[in-house]
């Protein structure tokens, strides 16, 4: 996986992502997102993808519109990857296809499971690769 030098921070990418899950989640569109925050649809794009920061007024408006307190944007925040190259990759993943398709999923699971699932993703990096 490439690693852009310019990239969006991991964290502003991470609080996009999800938005972007939450959003989906409760089907919200974006317009309707946009128009309770009152901003353009473009802009929760841009906040969705990581490319624009997010204020923290603006954090609160778009918590309230998704429902969830604004801590929830936080949590997990101490556990993130502090190498930047390493975050740069996580950034990069998040905004995959597939990476937003097991952030989305992982996000109904109970704890446990999550934890259980964060554990074979560890074993199964670590195992050799089929060439």
């Amino acid at each position: 996986m490439a690693v852009v030098e310019n990239a969006p921070h991991p964290l502003d990418v991470r609080v996009g992502v999800l938005i972007r899950t939450r959003r989906k989640e409760i089907r919200l569109s974006q317009e309707a997102l946009a128009k309770a925050c009152g901003v353009s649809f473009q802009q929760i794009q841009k906040y969705e993808a990581g490319t624009n920061r997010i204020s923290f007024s603006r954090l609160v408006e778009i918590a309230r519109a998704l429902h969830v307190p604004c801590a929830w944007f936080f949590e997990g925040v101490e556990e993130a990857e502090p190498d930047p190259k390493g975050a740069r990759v996580m950034a990069e993943f998040f905004r995959s296809a597939e990476g937003q398709a097991i952030a989305q999923a992982a996000t109904r699971l109970q704890p446990g499971v999550r934890r259980a699932l964060a554990d074979l993703a560890r074993s199964l990096a670590q195992a050799p690769q089929a060439a």
